[in-house]
């Protein structure tokens, strides 16, 4: 994990102002009277670090990549980032000029900035030539590595959202053989404020009784899956589960402290998570969140019991063990419907609704249940 040391750090006080930064995700380490300090410290962090071969889930930026972020690094110094670039965008550019292995989640973050900012390229002055070039969105596209870091990334980020559908599954000519720990996902995710003033979120991770495809479904070589009336029932009220981003890293509720509750009812399993407000990523979420730039959630699960079609081509899920949910930023497969507590707009998938509950049903089903609660 590659350190960087910040001189004058905003996030220090005054009488301490060396900081010691993770480049991965800017996370503060330490604040140090001095530069030797900071730098001993910077020196005790690598040396209790594993072995590189014990690492796992890291990329080694290509050159092109490299290249766009010291181009990058170069009209930073020349005072071409603008006012809101930060220390930690000119640690990661840093990293990535020196062709230093990044982490899974930085290169997902990687793809969701170019994803959210290529409108810019469209602006006068991102190209050499025009008036104004570079500029700051210019600066700030290269230091994430540029239209080469735009292809890396987001190849890794495909290539990954490919595993999520049926290439975790095996057909064999006895059938299909599935994964201990599945993964399913639903889009349109958004948030808004209780009355209190918290962050809630409010959900269903999935809704009963409607089938989708996995793998592309039966005409691609997949199949369509059914999640069956109160599969989730006795999981969601015996397990410990996580709300988690991308399914990893320190949990932001949890149900055994009671800041996470599931309810399996007669639409699907109902999620009921509310924030910490003073929880950095938390933070981070709601902010990405209130952006659109992230508006998905899934959730993590292993059969119990289930049952398939003589040709394989039918799931029919009856019971899961839940392991975790997530809110997360790419989708991998389509799936059902999820809402905020209070939100009147009703979000629904957009692919024709193949038997089984429809979408139809299950909004009229969720309309009714706010009714009920508005009483």
């Amino acid at each position: 994990m590659p350190w960087e040391i910040v001189p004058d750090d905003p996030a220090c006080p005054i009488n301490r102002p060396f900081g010691v930064h993770k480049v991965d995700d800017g996370e503060l380490e330490g604040c140090h009277i001095t530069q030797g300090s900071a730098e001993e410290q910077v020196a005790a962090l690598y040396a209790a670090e594993p072995e590189d071969e014990e690492r796992q889930d890291t990329y080694t930026p290509p050159q092109g990549v490299q290249d766009a972020a010291a181009r990058a690094l170069e009209w930073i110094a020349e005072g071409l980032a603008g006012d809101g670039f930060t220390d930690v965008g000119r640690a990661r550019a840093s990293q990535l000029a020196r062709g230093e292995a990044v982490s899974r989640d930085t290169v997902g973050r990687m793809a969701n900035y170019f994803g959210r900012h290529a409108s810019d390229r469209d602006a006068e002055g991102f190209n050499s030539g025009e008036d104004g070039f570079p500029t700051p969105g210019r600066v700030a596209w290269d230091a994430w590595g540029g239209d080469a870091g735009r292809t890396w990334a987001s190849g890794i980020v495909a290539d990954e959202d490919r595993t999520m559908g049926l290439v975790q599954y095996e057909r064999t000519d006895e059938g299909i053989v599935t994964p201990d720990r599945e993964v399913r996902r639903v889009e349109r995710l958004e948030l808004r404020q209780s009355e209190d003033g918290m962050p809630v979120l409010e959900g269903y991770a999935t809704i009963y009784n409607y089938s989708y495809p996995i793998g592309g479904g039966p005409d691609a070589g997949g199949f369509n899956e059914t999640i069956a009336q109160g599969a989730a029932t006795k999981s969601a009220g015996e397990a410990d589960v996580r709300l988690l981003v991308n399914h990893d890293g320190i949990p932001l509720a949890r149900t055994k402290s009671g800041t996470l509750e599931l309810e399996s009812d007669d639409i699907g399993l109902k999620v009921r998570a509310t924030l910490d407000p003073t929880n950095p990523q938390a933070a981070e979420v709601r902010s990405a969140m209130e952006r659109g730039d992230m508006d998905q959630m899934s959730f993590a699960f292993q059969v119990v019991r289930g049952e398939w079609s003589n040709n394989y081509t039918e799931r029919m899920i009856s019971e899961v063990k839940l392991f975790d949910v997530s809110v997360v930023t790419y989708p991998a497969n389509p799936a059902t419907i999820v809402k905020l507590r209070g939100d009147d707009e009703q979000t629904e998938q957009a692919d024709a609704v193949p038997p089984g509950r429809s979408v139809a049903q299950a909004r009229r089903q969720q309309d009714a249940d706010r009714s009920k609660r508005r009483r």
